[in-house]
C-alpha cells in the first residue's frame, strides 16, 4: 500500500495541513473518518489547479512536446 518511496514523508506533509475528524456510530458499530483541508492546503490546491490549466492550455499551443 505504501509503495512509493517517499510516502512517509508526503503522509506527514499533508497531515500538518489537514484535520482529522473520526465519527463512532454506536448504532452501526461503524466509524467514519473525514478529512478537512485548512485554508493553506486549499489555497495549495487552487494555486496547483491553474499551474495545470496553464499547462494544459500550453500543451494545445505547443503541441505534445512542452517540455523541449
Amino acid at each position: 500500500m505504501n509503495s512509493h518511496q517517499k510516502f512517509q514523508v508526503m503522509h506527514t506533509l499533508l497531515k500538518a495541513h489537514c484535520e482529522e475528524k473520526v465519527e463512532y456510530m454506536p448504532e452501526t458499530k461503524s466509524q467514519i473518518t473525514n478529512i478537512i483541508p485548512k485554508s493553506e492546503f486549499t489555497q495549495f490546491m487552487y494555486y496547483l489547479e491553474s499551474l495545470i490549466i496553464e499547462l494544459f492550455e500550453k500543451h494545445n499551443e505547443l503541441g505534445p512536446n512542452i517540455w523541449c
